[in-house]
C-alpha cells in the first residue's frame, strides 16, 4: 500500500517508518525537518517533504495519493510542552484537523496517536478508555498537552457523523522509549542513561516515588500496525503501553545497575525543575485489557530489555 506518516521522522515515527518499508509498502512522510535518524538509514527509501501540516493544501495533495495515514506529527516533552505552549497547540489542533478533514474527504483510513495526558490527574487504578478525565486549571501550561489532544480525539469523533464518514482508530500511547530517543525535552530513561554511562549524578524530579509504565517503541509500532490493518476497528480508541509500574526512583537504580554506573541519586524538587505551574501525578497505569482482546496484543520486550537496548546506543555514540 501507499501509506503516508505524519511526523515520520521523529522518534516514534522513524521505528513506524522502519516497519512499514520492511512489510513491503510505499512510505511518504511530512515532517517539519527531514530525516536525521541514525536508527534506520534504509528510511530513505521512504519519500519525505519538509514541510507543516498546517498547511492544509500541501496534506490534501499527499492524502489524496495514499491508502492510509498514520498520524504522530505533534510536539512532545513535558518541557517543550511548557516553555512553548501556544505553538504546540497550534500543531496538535489546527495542523490535526488539516490532516482529519483531508482524510474524511479522500475516505482515507486514519490512525491519531493521543497520550496518555488525555486522562489528567485521574489515579482510580488502572486507566480504561472510557475513565473520566481530570485536569489541573487553565493557567497551569502543564494540561495544554492534554486539552489539545483531547480536542484532536473530539474532532475525529464529530468528523466521523454522516455522509462524510471515514475510518479512523485512537491509539493513547504510555511512555514510549527505546534506543534513539532524544532526552532534551526531558524524557528520563535517555536522561538517566546518558547521566549513567559518565558517572554523573542522576536527577530524579520529586520525590522519586511516583511512579509509571514504559513500553518499548518496538511493540507499539507493532501495535499502531496491527490496530491500523484491523478490520474489526472502526472509529474506536485503545491504549497502548506497559501494565508494568516502577517507581523513579528505582527506575534510576536500575538504569544505574544495568550501565554498572558508579553514578549516585539525587532528588531535585519540581519548582527547580520545571517553569511554574508544573503539576504531576502519582501514578499513572493503563488498562490494556482492550487491546488485548480486540487484537491480542502484548508486550515481546521487559524493561531490562529496553533499558539496555538504550545503553547499548549511548554507549555507541559516546564512542
Amino acid at each position: 500500500m501507499k501509506i503516508l506518516v505524519t511526523g515520520g521522522s521523529g522518534f516514534i515515527g522513524s521505528y513506524l517508518v522502519n516497519e512499514l518499508l520492511a512489510r513491503g509498502n510505499e512510505v511518504a512522510v511530512i515532517d517539519l525537518k527531514s530525516l536525521e535518524n541514525p536508527m534506520f538509514p534504509e528510511n530513505t527509501r521512504a519519500t519525505y517533504f519538509e514541510g507543516d501540516i498546517c498547511d492544509a493544501s500541501l496534506v490534501n495533495q499527499l492524502v489524496y495519493d495514499v491508502d492510509q495515514v498514520y498520524h504522530l506529527a505533534s510536539s512532545v516533552g513535558v518541557v517543550k510542552i511548557m516553555s512553548n505552549p501556544i505553538d504546540g497547540a497550534v500543531s496538535t489542533i489546527i495542523g490535526g484537523l488539516n490532516v482529519l478533514k483531508a482524510c474524511r474527504k479522500f475516505k482515507k483510513r486514519i490512525l491519531i496517536t493521543s497520550t496518555s495526558e488525555i486522562y489528567g490527574k485521574s489515579m482510580g487504578g488502572k486507566l480504561k478508555e472510557d475513565a473520566d478525565r481530570v485536569l489541573g486549571q487553565t493557567q497551569y501550561f502543564r494540561w495544554s498537552y492534554s486539552e489539545s489532544k483531547a480536542l484532536l480525539e473530539n474532532t475525529a469523533y464529530a468528523l466521523s457523523s454522516g455522509e462524510s464518514s471515514y475510518d479512523f482508530v485512537i491509539a493513547r500511547l504510555f511512555n514510549t522509549v527505546g534506543a534513539g530517543q532524544l532526552s532534551e525535552h526531558g524524557m528520563v530513561i535517555p536522561r538517566f542513561v546518558q547521566a549513567a554511562l559518565k558517572d554523573e549524578t542522576l536527577l530524579v524530579f520529586g520525590d522519586g516515588k511516583q511512579t509509571r509504565t514504559f513500553c518499548d517503541v518496538r511493540d507499539v509500532v507493532r501495535a499502531l500496525v496491527e490496530l491500523m490493518n484491523c478490520g474489526e476497528i472502526r472509529n474506536d480508541v485503545f491504549n497502548v503501553g506497559s501494565n508494568t509500574e516502577i517507581s523513579i526512583h528505582d527506575l534510576a537504580l536500575k538504569v544505574i545497575q544495568l550501565s554498572k554506573s558508579y553514578s549516585k541519586i539525587k532528588t531535585v524538587p519540581y519548582s527547580e525543575a520545571y517553569p511554574p505551574g508544573y503539576e504531576d501525578m502519582t501514578h499513572r497505569l493503563p488498562d490494556i485489557s482492550k487491546i488485548h482482546a480486540v487484537i491480542n496484543w502484548k508486550r515481546s520486550y521487559n524493561l531490562d530489555e529496553t533499558i539496555q537496548s538504550v545503553i547499548e546506543h549511548e554507549r555507541s555514540r559516546l564512542n
